[in-house]
């Protein structure tokens, strides 16, 4: 664990009336960790809440010069059903990253499941948006728990 590292967790799906709110309190508390010294901030790449935070934290990057996106995608076939506006701000994202790192070459069912350890395994805080106790994002969110990660819900 880094104690100067942060990740993100939350759902694909975002109503459209909640988006400026999460985008908001994203840099309201991307803010606050850099300003108490955090410098690496890992997201997975995928569609919804995680592009929401990378783009913030890229955002953001342009006045705090000294903190770094790690883009962790859990295969390669990542974009597999994307629409093609969704592949083109991923690909934007993971140009501008500093660093891109793929799990695996092919999906798994165990693929989404291992990215989201191994961001949670190099973070002391992470930043969620959980609406449900099911899915990714909460199980996320229960194992950062578990292992004494600060947890801060959007």
């Amino acid at each position: 664990m880094n104690n100067t590292s942060c990740c993100f967790t939350g759902h694909r799906e975002i109503s459209r009336e909640k988006i400026p709110h999460i985008k908001i309190r994203l840099e309201q508390e991307i803010t606050a960790l850099i300003e108490k010294g955090y410098t690496d901030f890992y997201a997975g790449g995928a569609i919804g809440f995680d592009m929401l935070a990378e783009t913030k934290v890229l955002k953001l990057r342009k006045k705090y010069t000294h903190i770094r996106l790690h883009i962790i995608a859990p295969c390669k076939n990542q974009t597999y059903r994307w629409s093609a506006e969704n592949i083109e701000l991923y690909n934007k994202i993971k140009e501008n990253a500093d660093e891109y790192l793929c799990l695996s070459e092919a999906y798994t069912k165990a693929c989404m499941h291992e990215r989201n350890r191994y961001m949670v395994e190099r973070s002391s805080v992470v930043i969620a948006f959980v609406e449900k106790d099911t899915g990714g994002a909460a199980a996320t969110v229960k194992y950062a728990r578990k292992e004494g990660r600060e947890i801060i819900l959007i």
